[in-house]
């Protein structure tokens, strides 16, 4: 009787080993919440402790995840249309940032074995998918439970990301959202309201506001995919014809589907969000005069502006001071591999400097430094990196030997004169820099930017981090604080979604980098009380955009850095600039001869300035360093430059091939 008891009391431990793992044996790793349709079986307490009828709850619920695993396979219906499987992927991302188990995500391809739930997207070769999508009506959508699948059919495939953003708000997170349920009758039908909703493919809820634009924007670059490869977590929808009304009722609508809206306008003008719920991340802003709302999904690698930014009160004795940094340029104004004529007449192949790069420093209240682009190496030979090495460490009070911060490096846009000379500098000198932030919002890269990026710049600072900046964003750096007036994103035409081509290449003979020159980003930046406007290789679009956004007052600034290194005649932004001082990486000898398009932007910029010609200040003649004195008076200091011609070397410090002329 005794070893009897004993083999029943082992039997009984048995049981209690295995009976957790006999229940667990459900799909896609499920738990005993669920049977193998994903219906709630738990009869627990809830998780305020007061219990409930969970027959009830039973027979409306099914669990969706369940602490953080998957109940579902998503299927997507195969084929090569890309907004079904754009808005398929963007969904199941949301999802994944909840669960443990990723791949969830199938094509119809694969068979339906019978034992897993399915959520249906789109016109799968399942046959619940056929018999809801037989009830479509013009620009509908269906989501519905049929046999235990979740089937989600839209007229015309673009509406699918509406569908999958209508099927979120219908989701029920609990527990810290690691579970989630969703009804068990879903039976929800809606029609659009006839315009245009083509190319919305994301989870957001769509905007029912204006006219969408019939494209959707896509290229864009950040620091992780600076590798030739567009981002896929960027895109661009555009609406005109809009308004302000429509605009707010569209975050009241995001608020009340629980998303969260945050105001980051900076302007009158342009009244801007940040949208998010989880991972997902949504830029949106309203240009009010004209008319016209951008809905940019940026969830990549772009930090938000709370983690990007940081400040720094000034003390007494700390200064903050603004550098346009000088470079050996030419009298004649010709770039690398262009060709000048001697006084003599003669025809001559340039390959001793280049007229065309820019270099801004802000030397910062907390003895870091911001790089503004970087000049091109054509401009910094061996003689010329040395100098700006000793001329960052005398500024910001680092001893020799000691590694300066660089709190910031933005660059305006991707051309070559904008970064090329500065990454040239850091593959000599990193081991004295700590790069801690990069900004930049690129829809175009220059070819050396890749491998210098990843085999070089990430390896030196794999803990620096990126801010892709939009258009109304305020960025804070130290003591100085950054309102972002313009990006690319403003130059993306509301109708069609594609960028729209600059006039003036037509007056530079068809050269395509004035329309790439638009990329730049233009920004307010304050110091001390006074502006300063940075305007990058600006052309005529972005000057129409300026004009539109913003008023006369919010356009007047202290200090302008005129566009394009002085060859784009931008007379009417100037002119209500109205600046104190204007810098110019430029020649003064050039500048008023190159061209016929460089001479009008010479007289207008010159005009524009307080002082006239007096106070419009060259690079290629010194650098300038501007500050504001005690009584708030501007400032400006000049040095000589240090540097010679170019050596001949790229940004490696190899000898270049100099291409056959």
């Amino acid at each position: 009787m005794r070893a009897l008891k004993v083999i029943v009391a082992l039997i009984l431990a048995l049981l209690t080993v295995l009976m957790p793992t006999l229940s667990s044996c459900a799909l896609l790793g499920g738990e005993d919440e669920t049977d193998s349709t994903g219906a709630v079986t738990d009869t627990g307490e809830t998780e305020g402790g007061e219990s409930e009828s969970e027959s009830e709850k039973q027979q409306t619920e099914k669990y969706l995840f369940s602490d953080g695993v998957m109940k579902y396979r998503v299927v997507y219906a195969s084929g090569d249309n890309e907004d079904v499987k754009t808005a398929a992927n963007t969904f199941c991302e949301k999802l994944a940032s909840y669960v443990e188990n990723k791949d969830f995500l199938l094509s119809d391809v694969t068979a339906d074995d019978g034992k897993y739930p399915e959520i249906l997207i789109g016109n799968t070769n399942r046959e619940e998918s056929a018999q809801v999508a037989k009830d479509l009506g013009e620009n509908s959508f269906i989501i519905k439970t049929v046999n235990g699948q979740i089937v989600i059919v839209a007229q015309k495939d673009w509406i699918i990301a509406d569908a999958l953003g209508a099927f979120m708000e219908k989701i029920e997170f609990a527990k810290g959202n690691t579970s989630a349920t969703i009804a068990e009758d879903l039976n929800v039908e809606q029609t659009l309201d006839g315009k245009s909703r083509e190319r919305w493919a994301n989870v957001f809820p769509a905007y029912e506001g204006g006219i969408l634009s019939s494209a959707s924007y896509r290229s864009n670059y950040g620091l992780s995919t600076i590798t030739g490869t567009i981002s896929r977590n960027y895109s661009v929808v555009c609406a005109y014809e809009t308004n302000l009304e429509e605009f707010l009722a569209y975050v009241d609508k995001l608020k009340a589907a629980g998303y969260e809206a945050e105001s980051v306008a900076n302007s009158e003008g342009v009244v801007s969000y940040w949208i998010s719920r989880g991972a997902d991340r949504m830029y949106i802003y309203l240009s009010k005069n004209a008319g016209e709302a951008r809905f940019i999904v940026d969830k990549g690698d772009s930090a938000t502006v709370e983690e990007f930014s940081y400040t720094y009160d000034k003390q007494a004795g700390d200064t903050t001071v603004l550098y346009q940094y000088g470079f050996v340029m030419s009298d004649h104004g010709k770039n690398i591999y262009e060709y000048y004529k001697d006084e003599a007449g003669n025809k001559i192949f340039n390959t001793e400097t280049s007229n065309c790069g820019e270099l801004l420093i802000f030397k910062l209240a907390d003895n870091s430094v911001m790089i503004i682009d970087g000049a091109s190496h054509y401009m910094t030979p061996d003689e010329a990196l040395a100098g700006l090495d000793s001329f960052l460490h005398e500024i910001t009070g680092t001893p020799e030997g000691g590694r300066v911060r660089i709190a910031n490096w933005l660059m305006t846009h991707s051309h070559r004169d904008h970064f090329s000379g500065f990454a040239r500098f850091l593959n000599v000198y990193h081991e004295n820099y700590d790069v801690e932030r990069v900004t930049f919002n690129f829809n175009y890269i220059d070819s050396l930017m890749p491998d210098f990026f990843n085999k070089n710049f990430k390896v030196w600072y794999p803990d620096a981090i990126f801010h892709r900046p939009h258009t109304g964003e305020t960025l804070t750096i130290a003591d100085i604080t950054i309102d972002i007036m313009y990006t690319y994103e403003d130059s993306i035409d509301a109708k069609t979604g594609e960028i729209i081509l600059d006039k003036m290449p037509q007056l530079w003979g068809g050269n395509p980098a004035i329309d790439q020159n638009n990329q730049s980003i233009v920004a307010r930046i304050t110091f001390d009380g006074k502006t300063f406007f940075m305007t990058g290789d600006i052309a005529y679009v972005a000057q129409d955009v300026l004009l539109t956004n913003y008023t006369a007052e919010e356009l007047k600034m202290d200090i302008l850095s005129v566009s394009h290194h002085g060859l784009n005649p931008l007379e009417k932004l100037y002119a209500i600039t109205d600046p104190s001082i204007t810098l110019c990486s430029q020649k003064k000898e050039a500048a008023p001869i190159l061209n016929s398009l460089s001479i009008k932007a010479y007289n207008s910029y010159v005009a524009c300035t307080e002082g006239g010609l007096d106070n419009v200040y060259f690079a290629g003649n010194y650098t300038a360093g501007v500050s504001v004195g005690e009584n708030g008076e501007l400032v400006v200091e000049t040095r000589d430059i240090v540097g010679g011609i170019w050596d001949g070397k790229d940004i490696y410090g190899q000898k270049e091939a100099i291409p056959a002329h």
